[in-house]
C-alpha cells in the first residue's frame, strides 16, 4: 500500500512539473506587449528567421534575390485556378492548395523572403508553396500574387506555430514582408472566420487592390474553419504607398467610374452577381470591434469602398464550387 502510494504520489508531481513547464513555454511566448496595449518593437528590430531545414535532414534551400512579376489580376478575376483546399492544415502538408508533383529524393525548399509581425513576435522565412513548406515557416499560395504585387498575396501557415495568436492581431497592426530587395509594410484592416469551403478569400479584394491575405487553422487545436487576416500595402521601404492608379489623376465620368468602368475614390457601390451567397463568417462570428455581419467582400452582401482606402478600383471574385475537408489536426 505504501509502495502503491509513493508511486501515485511521483506520477502527480511529475504531471504538476509538465504542466508547470508547459504554462512557462506558453507565458514565453505570449505576446504581452500587444495584449497590455504597449507600443510594438519595431519590425527591423526582431531577430532573422531561423534555417529553413534543420543540420540533419537532407534537403535543398534555394533563395531566390528577385522573381519575375506575375500578371496583374483582371477585376473580379479569381485565381487562375482555385485550389481544392484552403491552406493550413497539416494534413494536407503534402498538397494543400498546390498542384500534385512527384517529390524528390531529396527534397527542395524554395524561399523568397521573410514574414515579420512584430505585436506577435513573429520573424518567419517565406516559402513557396503551401505544402510540407508548412513545416519550416510561413508559404505563399503559388496561384496569388507575389508581395507588393497588384492583387491579392496569399500566405499560409500553421497554427500551432507560427500563426498560434494571429486572432489577436487588430486593426492597424503591422505585418512587413521581405521580398526581392524590398520591404513592404502592411496594415491590418479586417480579420474574420471561413469554412473550408469558402475559397472566394482568395480572390481579388474590392476596394483593397493591393491586399495581403494571412490564413491559418481555427480553432486551436481543433481546426474546423479558417481565421482570415487581411493587411493593405501602406509603404515600401518605409516611403508611403500611393497606388499608381490615382497618381496619375484618372479621368473620371459624372458617376464617379473611371474610363475603364472602375471605382475611383469611394464613389458608387459594387454588387456581386445575384444568387451569390455564403458568408465570410459563422453565426454571431464578429471582425473587429465594433463590427458586426459579413466581412468586407464577402459575397454575403454589397460593400462599398472605405473613405481611407487607396485603392482606386474595384475587384472581388465570385465564391467557387469546391468541396473541402472540415477537419483539420493540429
Amino acid at each position: 500500500m505504501k509502495k502503491t502510494t509513493i508511486i501515485v504520489l511521483v506520477l502527480v508531481i511529475l504531471g504538476l512539473v509538465l504542466v508547470a513547464v508547459a504554462v512557462l513555454l506558453e507565458a514565453r511566448s505570449y505576446p504581452w506587449r500587444h495584449r497590455l496595449g504597449l507600443p510594438a518593437q519595431d519590425a527591423a528590430a526582431l531577430p532573422e528567421p531561423s534555417p529553413v531545414v534543420p543540420a540533419e535532414e537532407e534537403a535543398v534551400v534555394v533563395y531566390l534575390e528577385a522573381v519575375e512579376p506575375t500578371a496583374a489580376p483582371e477585376v473580379a478575376d479569381a485565381p487562375a485556378e482555385t485550389p481544392e483546399v484552403l491552406p493550413g492544415a497539416e494534413e494536407d502538408e503534402e498538397a494543400a492548395g498546390e498542384p500534385a508533383e512527384e517529390i524528390a529524393p531529396q527534397k527542395q525548399y524554395t524561399v523568397i523572403g521573410t514574414l515579420k509581425i512584430p505585436a506577435l513576435n513573429v520573424s518567419q522565412n517565406i516559402l513557396e508553396g503551401t505544402g510540407r513548406e508548412l513545416k519550416y515557416g510561413v508559404g505563399r499560395l503559388t496561384l496569388s500574387q507575389y508581395p507588393g504585387e497588384r492583387g491579392n498575396c496569399v500566405i499560409a501557415g500553421h497554427r500551432p506555430y507560427p500563426f498560434r495568436y494571429l486572432d489577436l492581431l487588430t486593426q492597424g497592426d503591422i505585418i512587413s514582408l521581405r521580398f526581392s530587395g524590398l520591404t513592404y509594410t502592411y496594415s491590418v484592416y479586417e480579420s474574420f472566420e471561413v469554412l473550408p469551403t469558402e475559397t472566394w478569400v482568395l480572390s481579388p479584394i474590392k476596394g483593397h487592390p493591393y491586399t495581403l491575405t494571412l490564413i491559418t487553422c481555427t480553432p486551436y487545436l481543433v481546426s474546423s474553419h479558417r481565421l482570415i487576416v487581411r493587411a493593405e500595402l501602406t509603404a515600401i521601404d518605409g516611403v508611403p504607398f500611393e497606388d499608381p492608379a490615382t497618381a496619375g489623376g484618372e479621368d473620371t465620368g459624372a458617376d464617379g467610374d473611371s474610363a475603364d468602368g472602375e471605382i475611383v475614390d469611394g464613389e458608387g457601390e459594387g454588387t456581386l452577381p445575384a444568387g451569390e451567397t455564403g458568408g465570410g463568417m459563422g453565426a454571431g462570428e464578429t471582425g473587429f470591434e465594433g463590427e458586426t455581419g459579413a466581412p468586407e467582400n464577402s459575397p454575403a452582401a454589397e460593400s462599398s469602398l472605405p473613405a481611407q482606402s487607396p485603392a482606386t478600383d474595384s475587384s472581388g471574385g465570385a465564391a467557387a464550387e469546391v468541396s473541402l475537408p472540415t477537419e483539420m489536426p493540429e
